[in-house]
């Protein structure tokens, strides 16, 4: 790590808000050294300087969102999570809908297998499946405002056999469930279709407490949302040897019907067997003990698509950390950390936000 310098402090951004609420109390708990990195009572060692922003972001990472808790020194190393187990079936069988509605892009006729239903293979999340055509209805503009006509397209030669076309867009009934898209958490689509992107994402985040409660978050959760009719994603811890974590469980909403993160609270407000923990993410707003919420990160910058919400806030928490460690004499710690959340798109004084 190099050695820190001097320099005028920086003046902040125009109308920055003050860093504010748990991740203002919390950085007295960093300390960095020129070969170590301590987060809280956990300490790193640095192989080499250049590691110390990705061994700050995941201790961060680990600790100030996720809550995962470290094994004993001489604990055996977990591994990566497998599928496939006692707990992940269950989850999937507790799933009230096995089918999702998506709007996809026809790549072309499905080889004909004797005794099945004519196929066509479509093109959706970079991912082609092969559905039937009797599962599938083609989408036509009509006017001037884009207004969409579902045209039926149970028969492959319809419309003069044009609405299945390559490159013609669909409304495709494909599986709900996707284990394993995300290592280590089982995913599902509403049956009404997953979150509509426009206008940003939203997270409620679900701590749950063990294991065994699971089954019971889960279903009483998905219930409630498919009684509302809601457009939604949730994804769910599938191994039980990483339990607990505070994001145990995520279901994400489209903006148009943020409300539903209250569905999700009422829906677990019956529960009564200690089945979510209370702590929650210090990047979160929490909605009620175990439950909280946060917007999808909106950083353009290179190398930050890719980053889930609690990598992002943890790698600007790090870049804010390190550059004061630098140049101590440019401002506080926390203002430093404010200037590295404002250049992340994120809001200082309420980081669950983006600005």
């Amino acid at each position: 790590m190099p050695a820190p310098t001097t320099t005028a402090p920086l003046p902040p951004p125009a109308g920055l808000p003050p860093l504010a609420g748990p991740v203002a109390d919390l950085l007295d708990t960093v300390v960095l050294t020129p070969g170590t990195v301590a987060v809280g009572e956990r300490s790193f060692d640095l192989e080499r300087p250049e590691h110390a922003r990705t061994v700050l972001r995941d201790a961060l990472y680990e600790s100030w969102h996720a809550g995962i808790v470290p094994p004993p020194p001489d604990a055996r190393r977990p591994g990566r999570p497998r599928g496939g187990g006692d707990l992940e079936r269950t989850l999937m069988r507790a799933v009230p809908h096995r089918r999702t509605r998506v709007t996809a892009t026809v790549v072309g006729p499905a080889p004909a297998v004797p005794g099945e239903l004519p196929a066509v293979v479509v093109a959706h999340g970079g991912v082609r499946l092969a559905v039937p055509v009797t599962a599938v209805t083609a989408v036509a503009a009509v006017n001037a405002v884009n207004a969409v006509n579902a045209v039926n397209a149970s028969d492959p030669a319809a419309e003069g056999g044009t609405v299945l076309a390559a490159g013609s867009t669909v409304l495709a009934d494909v599986p709900a469930l996707r284990p394993w898209l995300s290592p280590g958490f089982l995913l599902v689509h509403g049956s009404a279709g997953g979150a509509q992107p426009a206008g940003g994402l939203l997270r409620v985040y679900l701590h749950v407490a063990r294991p065994e409660a699971a089954e019971a978050v889960w279903t009483a959760v998905l219930g409630a949302l498919e009684a509302d009719g809601v457009r939604y994603q949730a994804k769910i811890l599938s191994e039980p040897r990483h339990y607990p974590r505070r994001d145990a469980m995520v279901v994400y909403l489209g903006a148009g019907q943020a409300a539903a993160a209250h569905t999700v609270v009422a829906a677990t407000a019956g529960l009564r067997g200690g089945e979510l923990a209370p702590a929650a993410s210090v990047f979160t707003a929490p909605l009620a003990p175990g439950t909280a919420l946060a917007w999808e990160p909106a950083d353009p910058r290179p190398g930050r698509r890719g980053l889930s919400f609690g990598q992002h806030r943890a790698a600007a928490v790090a870049d804010g950390l390190l550059d004061h460690h630098r140049d101590p004499g440019a401002g506080t710690r926390a203002e430093a950390v404010a200037r590295a959340m404002h250049r992340a798109g994120i809001r200082p004084d309420a980081p669950e936000r983006n600005r």
